[in-house]
């Protein structure tokens, strides 16, 4: 914790208030704009599904994409077919 070190820091005390003064400032608006954008601790966030099924060579990504290589663009991934958005 930065308020607990600051007592043992090579600075004037003037220089040390100053500073205790902007950590607490900091830390209050920290702790504000924290609540604001927290879910509630019972609600997790919907997870997107996937339309496609999942791609038996890449885990993280569907049937409808490919790993390719060639020398000009290396190893690359590309659509097997029309992907709608």
């Amino acid at each position: 914790n930065a308020l607990k070190v600051l007592s043992s820091a090579e600075l004037t005390e003037d220089k040390k208030q100053k500073v205790k003064a902007e950590l607490e400032n900091l830390l209050k608006s920290c702790r504000s704009a924290r609540t604001s954008t927290d879910l509630p601790r019972n609600e997790e966030p919907e997870l997107p599904t996937c339309s496609y099924s999942k791609n038996s060579k890449i885990p993280c990504a569907s049937d409808c994409v490919e790993i390719k290589y060639s020398p000009e663009m290396g190893r690359y991934m590309s659509a097997t077919r029309d992907i709608k958005p």
